[in-house]
């Protein structure tokens, strides 16, 4: 009845189960409307995107703190606004390589994030993406990137200097701070 599906859904929402507070899979802990994810419901630290999810939407998982790793699928092609912002704990994203667009502040203030890399696939990065990601060493960028906004990176003490190929709008080169 739709009763007893108001109460399960409301109960998943505020009581984590042994089996499930470390990772998740769970079909439940996600709201997909088509092929685009539009929120994160669980309470996992350890976080797998379904297969079958093109888009994760905007603000899907704002403020999960609790996460430290997120496993994104083959078959995303778009991380859209906000999508990860203020996942503080987030050291480790896994990023497909069918991803094509990480939108405005998709990262930003993942502040534990030390590593990103792409594949030749990701053609656009836009602003404050990875804004305030202070744990930021190592940036690798593939052959593809078409248009990488020169805010992507702001407020991240480790990254000093980057060299741009105005024409193509993509980082030739860029100077961190080592940790």
């Amino acid at each position: 009845t739709y009763f007893d599906s108001f109460i399960d859904n409301l109960l998943s929402r505020f009581l984590v189960d042994a089996n499930s507070a470390e990772t998740s899979n769970e079909a439940r802990d996600f709201v997909i409307n088509g092929t685009t994810l539009t929120k994160y419901v669980g309470y996992a630290s350890v976080v797998s995107v379904p297969s079958g999810v093109t888009i994760i939407g905007k603000e899907a998982f704002k403020d999960r703190t609790r996460i430290t790793s997120i496993d994104i699928p083959e078959g995303v092609i778009e991380i859209d606004e906000g999508a990860f912002e203020r996942c503080i704990n987030i050291s480790h994203v896994s990023f497909p390589d069918t991803l094509k667009r990480i939108k405005r502040r998709a990262f930003s203030r993942c502040y534990k994030l030390s590593y990103i890399g792409f594949n030749n696939s990701l053609e656009q990065i836009q602003d404050e993406a990875f804004m305030f990601c202070t744990k930021l060493r190592t940036i690798r960028l593939g052959d593809g990137l078409a248009e990488l906004n020169p805010t992507a990176f702001n407020s991240n003490p480790r990254v000093v200097r980057s060299r741009m190929n105005h024409m193509t709008n993509t980082i030739i080169s860029a100077t961190m701070i080592p940790q």
